[in-house]
C-alpha cells in the first residue's frame, strides 16, 4: 500500500466519523423542535412553524458538515466562514424540504399514524429526494463558504446522486422499521457519514493532479489540484493555503493548468520558490518534483 492510500484512508475515516458526529446532532436538534413544537401547540400545530425542524435540522447539519474539510486542514477562518454559509444554506434547504415532510402527513411526528404501504409509498417519493437537495444545498456551502463556488458546485452535484441514492435507502428503513426517535438518529448519522465522503473526500480519491504536504503540521494532507489558476499562499483565502507556514507571503505564488500539466510561476512578491531544492521563476511540473516554499514542503504527483 502507497503513501497515498494510506493518507487517503486515514482521512476517509476522519470525514466518516466527524460526518456521523454531524448527522446526530442534526437529528437532535431536528426531533427537538419536534418535541418542543408538539409539546407547545399539540395537535394544533400552526402551519408556520411546522416548517422550523426542517430549518433546525438543516441549520445544525450546514453548520457542523460544511466545514468539515477546513477543520482537518486547521485552517480557523475559513473554517468559521463555512460554517456561516453552511448553516444559512442549510436551514434554507431543510425549510424547502424536511419541513413540508411535516405538513403531509397527519401526524407532526412523521409518518406514524399511515398503513405501512401508505408510510413507504410517502417515504420512498418524498424523503429521498429532500435528502438529495438538502445534501447538495451543505455541499455548494462548503465551497462557496471559502470563495471557490465553481468547486461548491461540483461538490453539490456529487452530493445530489449520492444523497438522492441514501435518502431513498434510509427511506425504505424508516418505512420498514417500527418509527422510534433512535432510527432516526441512526439513518440520519449514517446518512450525513456517508454524505461527508461523497462530497469531501471523493475529490481527493479520484484526483488526476495534487499536491502532498511533506512538512509539519499538515503532513501528509493531499491537496486536490484542480482548475486553471491556483493562488499558492498564507492566506485562507487562496485556493490553496498554507497559513501555518513561515516566509511563505500571502500570496506566494501561482500554479497554471497549461494543456494537460501544472506550472509553477514565482509571483515576484520577495519570497522563493524552489522545485527540486533549485530557484525558479517558472517551471512545468512533473511526477515527484518537490516544491519548497518557504518552510513548507511538498510534492506534486499526478496519475499516469
Amino acid at each position: 500500500m502507497n503513501w497515498r492510500s494510506v493518507s487517503l484512508r486515514r482521512t476517509a475515516w476522519q470525514f466518516a466519523m466527524l460526518g456521523v458526529g454531524a448527522g446526530l446532532c442534526a437529528a437532535a436538534g431536528y426531533e427537538g423542535a419536534l418535541g418542543l413544537m408538539a409539546g407547545l401547540w399539540g395537535p394544533g400545530l400552526p402551519i408556520a412553524l411546522g416548517f422550523l425542524p426542517g430549518a433546525a435540522f438543516g441549520l445544525v447539519l450546514g453548520l457542523l458538515l460544511a466545514p468539515l474539510d477546513e477543520l482537518v486542514g486547521h485552517y480557523p477562518l475559513r473554517m468559521l466562514r463555512t460554517a456561516g454559509a453552511g448553516a444559512l444554506l442549510g436551514a434554507l434547504g431543510g425549510l424547502l424540504t424536511l419541513g413540508p415532510l411535516e405538513l403531509l402527513v397527519p401526524v407532526a411526528g412523521g409518518s406514524a399514524a399511515l398503513p405501512l404501504t401508505e408510510a413507504a409509498l410517502f417515504h420512498w417519493a418524498l424523503l429521498g429526494p429532500a435528502l438529495g437537495v438538502l445534501s447538495a444545498c451543505v455541499a455548494f456551502a462548503s465551497g462557496f463558504g471559502i470563495g471557490q463556488p465553481r468547486l461548491g458546485l461540483r461538490r453539490a452535484v456529487w452530493s445530489l446522486g449520492g444523497g438522492l441514492l441514501s435518502g431513498t435507502l434510509l427511506a425504505g428503513a424508516f418505512a420498514l422499521l417500527p418509527h422510534s426517535p433512535w432510527f432516526h438518529f441512526a439513518g440520519f448519522g449514517l446518512w450525513a457519514g456517508l454524505l461527508a465522503l461523497v462530497m469531501l473526500w471523493r475529490e481527493k480519491r479520484f484526483a488526476r493532479r495534487w499536491l502532498r504536504v511533506l512538512s509539519a503540521p499538515g503532513e501528509d494532507r493531499i491537496l486536490p489540484l484542480q482548475g486553471a489558476a491556483l493562488r499558492i499562499g498564507k492566506l485562507e483565502s487562496n485556493e490553496i493555503a498554507l497559513p501555518f507556514y513561515q516566509e511563505i507571503y500571502p500570496v506566494h505564488c501561482t500554479l497554471r493548468r497549461i494543456g494537460q500539466q501544472y506550472q509553477i510561476v514565482d509571483d515576484e512578491t520577495g519570497g522563493m520558490v524552489m522545485v527540486n531544492f533549485r530557484q525558479v521563476q517558472e517551471q512545468t511540473l512533473k511526477t515527484g518534483d518537490l516544491v519548497k516554499i518557504g518552510s513548507a514542503l511538498l510534492q506534486y504527483g499526478e496519475v499516469s
